[in-house]
């Protein structure tokens, strides 16, 4: 097994393994591009809240591409952007979502989605094969109390070479399946899981729950601020933090491109122009 190396010795195996699922998902987004199984031939009145929601797109993306020059110009910077990254990344994809299923709904409240909501939609949209991504595994929408019980090799998440993919995207999916049960614990104030009724809660939310990879981005801007980052406080060297943000970088202009050319054509067929 291999490990990389900070200037104190051996990086903290937290850090390791986020950068590891980081990584998996950001390469399983290569060329990534989405199709619509609909035909769009209706037009539809241009919303005023779209352009609203157009500027925050913008304006994050800008922010996003001007911290990536000043970590490139300056390095050490980028200890300080990477908690902020998945903030930033994941309201990119949260807007871009919801434009894309105004466009698809044609209805406004689309523009208007709360969180859960933005995630129920994409996951219906691909389930029922409206929405499709080129890379089969998005399209995927799996149990969270199977991908509970899945079991991967100890220190599996730890390597760096020689990785076996499913193995891998298990682990990613079991990661995003554990914040789901942290987030049923703080919704409804569990202790633990010690007693029959948070025993049997448990049981029927992860046979109800399901799970996508693209809800990283989801899970991991709600962790920004918990324990989950908390490898960020330990002595890493920068090169490693340069290589999480630009991973982190690199994932959500993966997902930017896909969805800009899909949002463009559509919003060309239903308002007669591309808009992003």
């Amino acid at each position: 097994m291999e490990y990389t190396v900070s200037s104190w010795g051996i990086e903290p195996p937290d850090f390791r393994t986020h950068l590891n699922y980081l990584s998996c998902v950001e390469s399983l987004a290569d060329s990534l591009s989405i199709t619509l199984s609909q035909d769009f031939r209706s037009s539809l009145t241009e919303s005023k809240k779209l352009q609203k929601k157009l500027t925050l797109i913008k304006l994050t993306k800008k922010a996003i591409e001007g911290e990536l020059a000043t970590v490139n110009a300056n390095n050490e910077y980028a200890e300080l952007c990477v908690s902020w990254i998945s903030v930033k990344a994941y309201y990119l994809f949260f807007n871009l979502i919801q434009i894309l299923s105004y466009l698809m709904e044609g209805q406004e409240t689309s523009l208007s989605q709360t969180h859960n909501g933005n995630r129920k939609w994409l996951k219906d949209a691909i389930s029922d094969g409206r929405l499709v991504f080129n890379n089969r595994i998005f399209n995927k929408i799996f149990n969270s109390g199977k991908i509970f019980t899945k079991t991967v090799r100890v220190g599996s998440n730890l390597k760096i070479s020689n990785v076996e993919i499913v193995p891998r995207i298990i682990s990613v999916l079991k990661k995003i399946v554990d914040y789901q049960i942290q987030q049923l614990v703080y919704d409804k104030k569990i202790k633990s899981f010690r007693t029959k009724d948070a025993k049997a809660l448990k049981a029927d939310y992860l046979e109800n729950e399901t799970v996508n990879l693209c809800e990283f981005f989801y899970w991991y801007r709600i962790k920004a601020n918990y324990r989950d980052l908390e490898f960020l406080n330990h002595d890493i060297s920068t090169s490693s933090y340069v290589e999480y943000y630009k991973k982190y970088y690199s994932l959500i202009m993966k997902f930017y491109v896909a969805f800009e050319d899909q949002i463009n054509k559509l919003s060309a067929q239903r308002i007669g122009k591309a808009i992003l």
